[in-house]
């Protein structure tokens, strides 16, 4: 079944929806096609080890592959969306509260001396990646701090659907989150994504009108200076 679901997936370059379509409707697959080797390790969603974080979300992934320790998704996450910048994110690091928590970021927008950052504080880290673990331009060498994450087994072409946010894997990773300086052409992943999160949710004050124009107003938001802040 994993391997028929493999096929599916590279078929339909991760489109949850067309690939649970194929699913329902039993297709097959060609026999005859060179079985997938697949050089990432992955977690299927009918596997113990699935997480627990993911198997309530909606549109839960079908596989998520990954390098580096998966037992970091376990852990408490704090996750930072948005533009973070230099000083931000020294502040968030000199903050106690959360010296003991991984970092989880959206690999694809964030810059990466933030990144490089964290590694060097030695802290741990998740980087959740749209398209493939394989766009990460980053070394694991088997540390124990990092995980590079995603849903898509192939590198070159997927399919996004409106459905198929990286926000709702971020958002249920994390146990706190918090937002920076998020770009307004993503907006409508943020407020599709934040609408349902029962988690405590922070935001720099001086975004603040940014949100109420995302009409982000009415939802529960915590409002702070700096994120030295958090307590």
């Amino acid at each position: 079944m994993v391997e028929t679901i493999l096929q599916l997936s590279k078929k339909y370059h991760g489109n949850w929806d067309k690939i649970y379509q194929a699913i329902s409707l039993k297709e097959k697959v060609d026999s005859s096609q060179e079985k997938i080797t697949n050089s990432n390790n992955y977690i299927f969603i009918t596997d113990n080890d699935y997480p627990d974080k993911l198997k309530d979300i909606f549109v839960p992934p079908f596989f998520l592959f990954y390098d580096g320790n998966k037992n970091l998704i376990n852990t408490n996450v704090v996750s930072i969306n948005g533009k973070i910048n230099m000083l931000e994110i020294n502040d968030f690091l000199n903050n106690e509260h959360f010296k003991n928590d991984t970092i989880c970021f959206n690999y694809h927008e964030t810059d990466k001396r933030i990144i490089k950052a964290v590694l060097e504080a030695k802290r741990k880290l998740i980087l959740v990646a749209e398209g493939g673990i394989n766009k990460v331009d980053i070394q694991i060498h088997d540390s124990e701090n990092i995980l590079v994450i995603s849903e898509y087994n192939d590198t070159n072409s997927y399919d996004k659907s409106n459905s198929q946010t990286i926000e709702r894997l971020i958002f249920a990773f994390s146990n706190t989150i918090l937002i920076d300086n998020y770009p307004l052409l993503s907006a409508r992943d943020l407020l599709s994504n934040l609408i349902n999160v029962k988690k405590p949710v922070y935001c720099l004050e001086k975004y603040r009108n940014k949100m109420t124009f995302l009409k982000l107003n009415d939802f529960k938001i915590n409002y702070i200076n700096s994120f030295k802040d958090i307590k």
